[in-house]
């Protein structure tokens, strides 16, 4: 009679033993994983479910009612919180975690925290278990319970978190390749393996009397974690969700419905929306940022276009979302910034067009804004007139105080013609000190009398050189007037030219109307 006790709680007390050993393995092999994503959530499942196969396998070891009843209550820290902590490792594993707030979880672990209290203290109010009581009928002498109302709900309440969760993952599948599906799998089966059997002995549909069956489930998800992380490298081939990508985008990422109301964005995104006291999500974007309303406006399908916020500048893509049945249900909004790029297409354009000394156009581009400016004074019967100015003597400038001099020269004849043209004139440097100023709906008389202006102010000028001294320069220049037979300017340059070089023959410091 006495071995066959002793037999009787040997097959009670193993599955638990097993269970407890198993997932104490686990635990060990995790923890080097703890800072990867999931990997202490995944550490204290295997924690609290050692404390769970504890509790329930010491209570068949031949311990007094009182001391079952403590073990139990020890194995309580993993029945009413290794769930939980199961559910919420699987979330963070699969890569949403950021759906888990302190609020959100702080609201899941209310109902687990007051089973774990309730059982505690439940010689107060019998919430846990109604009745306890030996029971004799079994191979070996037990301590049975009628379950109480809490528990009931509590089961309930895990049995819901269990299959939601599982429900979730399964609706991942889909988007992972086949070793990350391979692991969600796995993720579901150690969630319905202890589901099943802990319904089992919440229903009394057990083989061995009074045993709670859930721990020895663990000894199966033992072997599912261990396969998990050896053969399957759990935590090397972690799924990666679109949530994760768009969130460590270093480019603003903005998600928005089919109203265009804000659903979603990362963490560049929250830098360009204004700050605001209210909350951003479900507001429309084009409120938000005034800016995105021409690209919301345009077309559903695909398309791209640049926007300024203030001195930055973005390439913001437009894609559409749908649904999984196909149908439109939003767009993405992905703004690059390009503030670099156009600042080195702007000093491009600007050392294409521009002569490196003095800022102003150079030769080609000043050639070809004025081909332009003949083809619209054609067109609309404007005058058009061109001066041709070249500094007097600067070689000899050169020569005898320095090139630094002949530099400030020609930058301060570029000042002086800058300011004396108007906001429609083309000012630009024909090459070494000769320039150039084309003047749209100008006449004759008024292009002669810019010129003067021009000598004026020339002759008013004087330029400080290294030595302390000043300079004083004077120009020559040659003015034209398009005339009805020019089509391109070399019909003008030429004219202009040769009333420059008239005005230099006639002893410089002069203009000449050709």
């Amino acid at each position: 009679m006495t071995d066959n006790l002793a037999l009787w709680r040997f097959a009670y007390v193993l599955p638990n033993l097993l269970a407890c050993f198993g997932m104490a393995f686990v635990a060990m092999l995790v923890w080097r994983f703890r800072k990867q994503r999931g990997g202490l959530l995944l550490w204290l499942v295997a924690v609290t479910a050692v404390c769970w196969a504890f509790g329930e396998g010491a209570g068949f070891v031949g311990l007094p009612p009182g001391g079952i009843l403590f073990v139990w209550k020890i194995g309580y820290f993993g029945v009413a919180l290794t769930p939980l902590v199961t559910v919420l490792f699987a979330i963070e594993y699969v890569g949403h975690g950021h759906l888990l707030t302190t609020r959100r979880v702080l609201s899941l672990s209310i109902l687990p925290v007051a089973t774990l209290l309730a059982a505690w203290t439940n010689e107060w109010h019998g919430w846990i278990w109604a009745t306890v009581k030996m029971d004799m009928s079994t191979p070996i002498p037990t301590l049975a319970n009628t379950h109480g109302p809490l528990l009931w709900i509590y089961a309930a309440y895990c049995n819901l978190l269990a299959l939601v969760t599982g429900g979730f993952l399964a609706r991942r599948l889909g988007e992972l390749q086949p070793p990350q599906r391979r692991q969600i799998y796995l993720l579901i089966a150690s969630l319905a393996l202890p589901l099943v059997a802990n319904g089992l002995y919440m229903m009394r549909l057990v083989p061995m009397r009074n045993m709670d069956l859930t721990p020895a489930a663990f000894i199966v998800v033992v072997f599912v974690f261990i396969r998990s992380l050896q053969r399957e490298r759990m935590f090397e081939l972690a799924p990666v969700t679109a949530h994760e990508i768009y969130r460590s985008l270093e480019d603003a990422v903005f998600v928005v419905d089919d109203a265009d109301r804000l659903q979603d964005l990362n963490g560049p995104a929250h830098h360009l929306l204004p700050p605001s006291p209210m909350e951003n999500i479900g507001q429309p974007l084009a409120v938000l940022l005034p800016q995105a309303r021409e690209l919301l406006r345009s077309a559903a399908g695909e398309h791209r276009g640049e926007v300024a916020l203030g001195e930055h500048f973005y390439d913001v893509r437009v894609a559409p979302l749908n649904n999984a049945d196909g149908r439109f249900s939003g767009r993405l909004l992905v703004w690059r910034e390009i503030t670099e790029r156009k600042r080195l297409e702007a000093e491009l354009r600007r050392l294409a067009t521009t002569d490196s000394l003095t800022g102003l156009f150079n030769r080609r581009h000043f050639l070809a804004r004025g081909e332009e400016e003949i083809d619209r004074a054609r067109r609309y019967g404007q005058p058009l007139s061109l001066i041709m100015v070249d500094i007097d003597h600067f070689k000899l400038v050169n020569d005898t105080l320095g090139h630094e001099a002949g530099d400030r020269v020609l930058l301060a004849l570029a000042a002086i013609l800058t300011a004396q043209s108007r906001a429609s004139d083309c000012v630009g440097r024909l090459g070494g000190e000769e320039f150039a100023l084309l003047l749209p709906q100008a006449d004759s008389a008024a292009a002669r009398q810019a010129g003067l202006r021009l000598l004026d102010a020339v002759s008013a000028a004087r330029v400080a050189i290294e030595d302390g001294s000043q300079l004083d320069f004077s120009v020559s220049a040659g003015v034209t007037t398009m005339q009805a037979d020019d089509l391109a300017m070399r019909a003008l340059l030429r004219r202009a030219d040769d009333a420059l070089y008239q005005a230099k023959r006639e002893g410089r410091n002069r203009l000449v109307v050709e």
